[in-house]
Parts: C-alpha cells; sequence; structure tokens
C-alpha cells in the first residue's frame, strides 16, 4: 500500500470511528435493551462482548448450528464464551499464543464443558516465531502494527515481542 492510499485509508478509519461512536453507544445500548438474552448474558456469562454476542446470535437466528468453532487469536474469551453458550452442542477450538492472554482465557472458559484452549498460534509450519503484544491485547499480532491502525487507535501501542509457539 502506497503512503498516499495508506493516509487516505487512515483518515477515513479515523473519520468513520469519531462520526460512529457516540451514535455506536446509543445502538449498543438500545440493542441490549431490547434483546433479553443479550441482558442476561452481560449479567451471567464470564466473559461478555456486545459484537460477539450479536455476531453469534445473528448465526444462530439464521439456523446455522456448527458442529465445531475455531477461534484463532481467541483472546480472552469473547467469541468463545459467546459460541458456547447460543451453540451448546458445539465444540469450540480456541488458540491463543500470548501466555497472559491463554490464562485468562482459560480462566473465562473454565466452567464450559465444551470450550478446549491451545496456548499456541496456527501456522503453516511448527515452530516458533514472534509475536507483538498491543497494550491493547486484541491487537497483538505476529504483525507489527500499521500505521493507519496507530493513526486510527493512538492509544494502541507495542508492549513487548515475545516468542510464541506455532503449530
Amino acid at each position: 500500500m502506497g503512503a498516499d492510499h495508506e493516509r487516505v485509508y487512515s483518515d477515513a478509519v479515523q473519520d468513520r470511528v469519531k462520526r460512529m461512536s457516540a451514535i455506536e453507544k446509543f445502538r449498543t445500548v438500545f440493542s441490549l435493551l431490547e434483546d433479553v438474552g443479550a441482558i442476561k448474558a452481560l449479567i451471567t456469562w464470564p466473559k461478555f462482548s456486545v459484537s460477539s454476542y450479536f455476531m453469534v446470535a445473528g448465526l444462530a437466528k439464521q439456523g446455522v448450528l456448527p458442529k465445531t468453532v475455531l477461534d484463532v487469536g481467541a483472546n480472552v474469551g469473547q467469541f468463545a464464551v459467546a459460541s458456547a453458550k447460543l451453540f451448546p452442542k458445539s465444540q469450540v477450538h480456541c488458540f491463543e499464543p500470548v501466555p497472559a492472554c491463554a490464562e485468562r482465557l482459560q480462566k473465562n472458559v473454565s466452567g464450559l464443558g465444551n470450550v478446549a484452549v491451545y496456548p499456541f498460534a496456527l501456522g503453516e509450519a511448527e515452530g516458533e516465531v514472534s509475536f507483538h503484544v498491543n497494550v491493547h491485547s486484541h491487537s497483538s499480532s505476529v504483525l507489527p502494527l500499521a500505521q493507519a491502525h496507530r493513526d486510527a487507535f493512538p492509544d494502541a501501542r507495542e508492549t513487548q515481542e515475545i516468542r510464541v509457539k506455532v503449530s
């Protein structure tokens, strides 16, 4: 991506984030109030994410009932918990290479019998790889933060680079 294209993309992302924030906050609160299941989930689930809840609930409403769910880059279990709770007959397999996140993930899913946690990254070959840990753990990646990401989220920054197992 050229510098001009990246700047335009970055500007567009920043503008969208600024415009959406107040409207999206209102929509999120309103959506939660309209959905009794979302309120119950917010109160009772060990880890709750609005976007994960609505994504998985939307799939379930469409009749999508997977036997297996793969959560690659599971972070601390936002999507895994939603999948395990809303697809109770599914087996959820979580892959999370950052040790601190994998530990929190394991705690968040410990009471869910249909979830397995694998503390490594997935890749084309077994071994180890450098991994960039971000202050916002969900932005951690094998890839360093792109300028567009840093422009859109100025608080995002790498805190450390670690070696992680790849399988």
